[in-house]
């Protein structure tokens, strides 16, 4: 069964599953535990829906959850450097 009419127009990395994982590991590093796993297991979810309705290849979405995850992490860290700089001064 067909879920989506596909266009034959694939996008590599996945954008959806990109900026999921982006926000859940920034929500996983900055909030409590009881916040942060369910946002990661929601960033799971949509990036299994995306192989599912067959909208991307495993290696897009694969792409987009390292890409997301390391942005996210560069972000969390640079802000905390510029954090402590304003905290110290």
């Amino acid at each position: 069964i067909m879920i989506l009419k596909l266009f034959y127009v694939f996008s590599f990395p996945s954008g959806h599953t990109g900026s999921s994982f982006a926000a859940a590991v920034v929500i996983f590093l900055t909030c409590p535990r009881k916040i942060g796993v369910p946002a990661l297991i929601l960033a799971f979810l949509i990036m299994f829906s995306r192989l599912y309705v067959g909208v991307h290849y495993p290696t897009d979405v694969l792409a987009g959850m390292i890409t997301g995850t390391l942005i996210a992490v560069l972000v969390c860290r640079v802000y905390q450097k510029k954090h402590r700089k304003v905290l110290e001064s």
